[in-house]
């Protein structure tokens, strides 16, 4: 997709800004700045490491349960 370097060049959309792209019901498209961030994976070791610093709610033990497969016990050093 082109876009116009006048409409780039708006205070929204400086430097290399990553563009969500939408649609509207009219067929209008819409272009938002988007957040990027980086992802970091972790080895077991490390995610043992980081656990005390982790303060959860029950939900979110459950959460991280089922997300990473380990039990939930292991999210609850308080």
């Amino acid at each position: 997709m082109s876009v116009l370097r006048s409409i780039l060049k708006k205070p929204a959309f400086a430097g290399d800004t990553a563009l969500l792209v939408d649609t509207t019901g009219d067929g209008a498209i819409v272009l938002r700045p988007a957040a990027i961030y980086p992802v970091e994976i972790h080895r077991d070791e490390r995610v043992e490491e980081l656990l005390p610093t982790l303060s959860m709610t029950a939900a979110s033990v459950g959460n991280a349960t089922w997300l990473t497969g380990v039990s939930g016990d292991a999210y609850r050093h308080n």
